[in-house]
């Protein structure tokens, strides 16, 4: 039975969860974006106990293979024992596959939960109900505290424009109320958390925690203060009605040239083979909601849709093309095969649509600052007063964009080349900002008026081959967190080249190729030489101990990756990664140490 229905631009979407987890309903919610992807969540009493989602970054392979439970050599073994058993439970064949044991497994199911329900903040646009049902497979020994679920969504997948949004409808003071430090624990903020907790019992605001807290990300804060205050465990005042109806309007009709062909497409084709979400939504009657959990979850009014010429074009000289492949409608039996003809037709607008619009607007935009000469601190959306934090989230986020393999993703081409153009005033932007010394010089050249003697050269791209190093590591580091490997091996030899003396550029290309490696035994020696020696001489040794570990760990040497996981909690008993490693390698050696008890004797 429907218990609540509306779409994502009602409200914060954290507010929306956090109904359910407040009222503890029990039943699902089903979540269809306008691209026609479907997730899904189940609940008991409040709490998370499954959730299903279409995209290959949440397949169990994947989240295994990133929370380093299983090794890339194993999924091609992992995907073929899955598919040819569909109707298993996927942790369950995993397991059996790596011999997973049964902490790492509950870790594995939790993860896969948390990613999975996460992944709802990044439907920008689409529909949801809830029911008094569930109608995906649900474990008994698998709940997660819907805090966690907000916290990771928040901070991974929530846009930067709804993230503001929500912001301001939530409010801008925030106190945390009466709560126990088990609650707390549920939100997973990490142990490094714990002063912020504390301003937030004596009441404060996010500009405030950011200027006591520079060493943390502003948007982790972000998302702390979201999770607490969607889940009722923070007060928040100041809040202001937020239009997400004309901040999002709905996309317009485009002009499309169409090839037909033979082919005909019947509207079987046309259903996602990739959701487990039961039913449709157009297929299930509205019912009178029950008594005990019925949600006032109100729609808004629908938008007006807006026509095709009422959207701003970029400014004249920008010229860049898109690459989509034609709609395939069907073909007339006296037509041509592969006639092509013009039609205009509206049709469902996509993510990818809408992520080619943004790229778009954002070079268009950048490019006319470049011509007008406008300072670093415009460029980068930010003001003159943000901390470094503030610069570098500026940077990556649009330096992501405009990636060549975004474009490519979305379909931009530029054959102008003006997205390498903003890059590279982007680059010069970050490099400038984010150094003290030269950041305090260009204040002051600007305060004189000199920044035309500063911005030529940012804009040409002329940097020495310092700032080009950098440059190329910050592309490496990148391509890593994106598991982008290969890529990450080219930016980071760059870098090591430009800058031969830089211990750290070559510390972290030598763990991209032991990454890369598929003999990892061959070239661990030169992997572990390198780390080392920036582990004697660099001024972030951790990091590199950090990763000794990893290497150690993945070749077997348990005792070894231990000392140096170890090695970083003692400097940093905060340091969750390396804690999480270290209980899976104790679990792992009393495992082994029970396993030869029972059976390795001979009689």
């Amino acid at each position: 039975m429907r218990v609540a229905f509306g779409t994502v631009l009602d409200r914060a979407w954290g507010t929306t969860l956090g109904v359910v987890g407040q009222r503890k309903l029990s039943g699902q919610l089903d979540l269809r974006a306008d691209d026609g992807k479907t997730y899904a969540i189940a609940f008991t009493d409040g709490v998370v106990v499954a959730a299903t989602s279409p995209l290959a970054s949440d397949s169990i392979a994947r989240i295994a293979l990133t929370s380093h439970l299983v090794s890339s050599s194993q999924i091609g073994e992992i995907t073929r024992r899955l598919a040819a058993a569909p109707e298993r439970d996927e942790v369950e064949v995993l397991a059996e596959t790596t011999r997973l044991g049964v902490e790492h497994v509950a870790i594995l199911r939790r993860k896969l939960t948390i990613a999975r329900a996460a992944r709802t903040f990044s439907v920008d646009r689409g529909e949801f109900e809830i029911v008094d049902e569930v109608g995906i497979p649900v474990r008994p020994d698998c709940s997660v505290p819907l805090g966690a679920v907000m916290f990771h969504g928040v901070r991974m997948n929530l846009s930067e424009q709804r993230l503001a949004e929500d912001l301001l409808e939530l409010g801008t003071s925030y106190r945390l109320r009466e709560i126990s430090d088990d609650d707390l624990d549920g939100f997973q903020f990490g142990t490094d958390s714990g002063l912020i907790i504390d301003e937030l019992r004596e009441g404060t605001t996010l500009a405030a925690l950011e200027a006591n807290h520079r060493d943390v990300e502003p948007r982790t804060m972000k998302a702390m203060v979201y999770a607490l205050v969607t889940c009722g465990a923070c007060e928040a005042v100041g809040g202001k009605p937020v239009d997400r109806a004309a901040a999002h309007p709905p996309p317009p009709p485009l002009s499309r040239t169409i090839t037909p062909t033979s082919r005909t497409v019947t509207e079987a084709t046309l259903v996602s083979r990739t959701s487990t979400v039961r039913g449709n939504f157009a297929s299930r009657p509205a019912v009178e909601m029950p008594r005990r959990s019925t949600v006032d979850l109100p729609r808004r009014p629908a938008v007006e849709t807006h026509r095709a010429a009422d959207i701003t074009t970029p400014p004249t000289g920008i010229s860049i093309k898109r690459s989509n492949a034609p709609t395939m409608m069907g073909q007339q039996a006296n037509q041509a095969p592969h006639t092509s003809r013009t039609i205009t037709a509206p049709r469902t607008i996509t993510s990818r649509d809408r992520a080619a619009r943004e790229i778009e607007a954002l070079i268009a935009t950048r490019i006319a600052m470049i011509e007008r000469n406008a300072d670093h601190f415009a460029v980068l959306g930010i003001v003159p007063e943000a901390p470094v934090e503030a610069v570098r989230a500026a940077y990556f986020s649009m330096a992501r964009k405009l990636h060549a393999d975004s474009l490519k993703e979305v379909g931009i081409v530029d054959e102008a080349g003006h997205g390498p153009r903003v890059l590279a005033q982007l680059n010069a932007a970050f490099m400038v900002l984010s150094d003290a010394t030269r950041r305090r010089d260009y204040v002051s050249a600007l305060k004189r008026g000199e920044l035309t003697a500063v911005a030529p050269r940012a804009r040409t791209g002329e940097l020495d081959k310092s700032e080009l190093a950098m440059e190329a590591f910050q592309r490496g580091e990148l391509a890593l967190r994106r598991e982008q490997i290969s890529e990450a091996v080219d930016e980071l030899g760059k870098a090591a080249r430009l800058a031969p003396q830089n211990l750290d550029y070559a510390a972290l290309l030598a763990w991209a190729r032991f990454c890369a490696s598929e003999d990892k035994q061959s070239i661990s020696g030169e992997t572990r030489r390198a780390l080392l020696r920036a582990i004697d001489r660099s001024s972030n040794p951790l990091n590199w101990h950090f990763l000794l570990g990893r290497i150690e760990r993945i070749l077997g040497r348990t005792r070894e990756a231990l000392a140096h996981f170890q090695e970083v909690l003692d400097v940093n008993p905060a340091h969750q990664e390396a804690a999480a490693e270290v209980r899976v390698l104790l679990t792992r050696t009393k495992e082994s140490t029970e396993s030869k008890g029972l059976f390795g004797r001979k009689r």
